[in-house]
Formats: structure tokens, sequence, C-alpha cells
């Protein structure tokens, strides 16, 4: 069978997100690391040609500034694979790209919440580290195909997938650190959507979970499986950019967390 979808990029705005701010303080002597985990797509400033950091850039450079030569500032992408800035048109009824000031202004409101934690009495942590990963194979519908020849480039992109990769689907390497018995980080490959991160963070039982997107490679979308019912961007077009020749299957999230849900039960107890 082969699908037809018209997808439009609307805000939703009783749609659910993940509003958490992982926020981690390596101190040292006159020196300090501020780790800050947020999901969200750094996309603000829409198509561009131009060298952007987006509002990730502006959010770690005011916060540098803010504590001079002795901090460094390292951003981590969260799930926001279906999170996106909320720079709308004046009627609210669509998204556009953000002009400089507006980015600025993103990534100010990420590091007034920094420095928000920051002023507070955070929880000191007593450092044990452990690490554990694994793999698990995000699978294929193959009833379902994409467009036919979505685009020039297509086939080629789709044809080096098959050949360096599975028919199968896509093999997610996922890693798990527990740095402490309260804190760990979470990292799978690829745009995980934002509930992916969420259920995790929650399965982990840590008191500060982080989880980061993006890490070990980027195969493409990482759907939900309720996203991948739905279709749209992230559960269905978003397939051809990235040469797959199929959306992936409903029951593909269950295999994920259930793999994620070795590693983090692993690592709980070898951190007690």
């Amino acid at each position: 069978r082969r699908w037809v979808t018209e997808v439009l990029m609307q805000p939703n705005p009783a749609g659910s997100t993940d509003s958490a701010l992982g926020v981690l303080r390596v101190k040292g002597v006159g020196r300090e690391i501020l780790v800050v985990n947020y999901a969200c797509h750094p996309t603000a400033t829409g198509a561009t040609y131009a060298f952007t950091a987006d509002y990730p850039g502006f959010a770690s450079r005011a916060l540098r500034a803010e504590g001079g030569q002795q901090r460094e500032v390292m951003f981590l992408q969260g799930a926001g694979g279906d999170i996106r800035p909320p720079c709308l048109t004046g009627d609210g009824k669509l998204f556009k790209p953000a002009e400089v000031h507006e980015v600025a202004a993103f990534g100010q409101a990420i590091a007034v919440s920094v420095g928000n934690v920051l002023r507070k009495k955070m929880t000191r942590l007593r450092p044990v580290f452990r690490a554990h990963d694994g793999s698990v194979l995000y699978p294929y519908d193959k009833q379902r195909a994409c467009r036919e020849d979505p685009f020039k480039e297509y086939a080629a992109i789709r044809d080096w997938r098959l050949r360096t990769g599975s028919a199968d689907g896509i093999n997610l390497k996922w890693t798990v650190w527990r740095l402490a018995s309260q804190c760990c980080f979470i990292a799978v490959p690829g745009e995980a959507c934002h509930m992916i991160g969420k259920k995790a963070k929650r399965r982990s039982g840590a008191a500060f979970p982080f989880f980061l997107g993006y890490t070990n490679g980027c195969p493409g979308y990482i759907p939900t499986d309720k996203i991948i019912r739905e279709g749209g961007y992230e559960g269905f077009r978003s397939i051809e950019p990235y040469g797959h020749p199929h959306p992936f299957r409903p029951g593909a999230e269950r295999m994920l967390h259930a793999s994620l849900g070795e590693g983090l039960s692993a690592c709980l107890l070898h951190a007690r």
C-alpha cells in the first residue's frame, strides 16, 4: 500500500511537550562547567544558509558571560524531534523564521532559567560512574512505502542505506551513563521525539535524568508508536530525506524502551 499525506507545520498549543531543563554543575578550583540539557529543535532561524548555533548558542554565550573566564558551558540537545521554538506569525497559526533578536530572546530565556537553578541550593552528587550500552533494531513496516520518487537524490540515499545497514530497520546504538545514584545520562541516536525522552527519564528512576538525542549518529527521526500511527512528518514524510525505504512499524517504541530498560537496570543496580 502507498499512503498519501499532506503535512502542515503548524503550532499545537494543546499538544504535550517536555519542559524539563537539566542543569549539571561541575566545579573545580576557580573553574566550573555547566551542562545544560533541553528538548527543543535548534531551528528558530528556519531554513538558512547562515552558520548559526541558533538559540543554544545565545544561551551558552549568555551563561559564559555571566560566569566570566571561570565558566564553560556545554549544551546537550534532548529529545526534541517534534518540538520547535514558538516563533509564530501574528495570528499565531503558523511558524515563521525568527529574526536574530527573537533567537537571542529564546536563548536568553534558557539562560535565565539556568541562572534561577544555580541560585537555588543544588543537590551535591557523590560520583559513582557506571556505563552500559546496547542496541535495538527499530523495525520497518514493510507493508508501507514512501512516495514514488519523492526527490531526485532519494534512490541513491536509499540504496546507500540498504547497502550499509539493514533492510529490516535501523540499528539504534544507545548508551547509559550513571554518574551518581541520583543522576544518569541516556544517549540515543537520531531525532528522538519528546515522549521517548520523557518515558526513558521516568523509567530511569533517577532524580536527575538527562536524555540526549543525536548521539552516536543521526539515522533519522525516532517517532513514538502514536506518531507512527498518525503519520505526518516525523512519522512518515521524514523517512524520505533520510533515505528509508519504509516507515517504522508500531511496536518499535516499546522495543526501544525495553532495551533501554536493561541498561538502566544494570547501571542502577551497580551504582547503589
